[in-house]
């Protein structure tokens, strides 16, 4: 795949730019809708990650986590997602 640096630094540039977004939009939408599941689970936050203000990060008792809510349709292809803060509850959102 190449050197890890050179690896970061393209998801970073597809990741600000809006193409990795724009991909995987593209490729849900010939999805099977007829069955759709949703499920939120909580990823724990890098310490040295609270400072960064418009990140989807909160303080919690086991430290700085996120949550990521993911709807994917009856073969497990994933169709949407977003992510909040560790604190969110799920059925607040969807």
């Amino acid at each position: 795949f190449g050197q890890p640096n050179s690896i970061f630094k393209r998801f970073n540039r597809w990741s600000s730019s809006g193409k990795l977004l724009t991909i995987f939009k593209l490729l849900s939408l010939n999805t099977d809708m007829e069955w759709l599941f949703i499920d939120g689970s909580h990823i724990r936050a890098h310490q040295h990650s609270a400072g960064i203000a418009d990140q989807a990060i909160s303080k919690s008792a086991g430290g700085n986590s996120s949550k990521i809510h993911l709807v994917v349709d009856s073969n497990g292809n994933p169709i949407d997602f977003i992510i909040t803060d560790g604190t969110h509850m799920m059925l607040s959102r969807t």
